[in-house]
């Protein structure tokens, strides 16, 4: 990655956790990741609520070799 790359994926990145940890304050308790892919979101939220579930959709095979 260069440079410019980094700050993008870090602002993509706090960004879809700040807008996580608002629409948990409204209410929500599902959190739908279509096309997870490899990316490590849902093991990075250390503080929802017990309630709360985060669903990862992706190609099958990806999945299996993710768990």
């Amino acid at each position: 990655m260069n440079t410019q790359t980094i700050p993008q994926l870090v602002s993509r990145s706090r960004y879809a956790e700040e807008a996580l940890m608002s629409a948990i304050n409204r209410g929500f308790r599902q959190y739908v990741i279509l096309g997870a892919g490899f990316d490590t979101f849902a093991f990075r939220q250390e503080n929802l609520p017990s309630d709360f579930t985060i669903y990862e959709v992706d190609h099958p095979a990806t999945q299996a070799f993710k768990q």
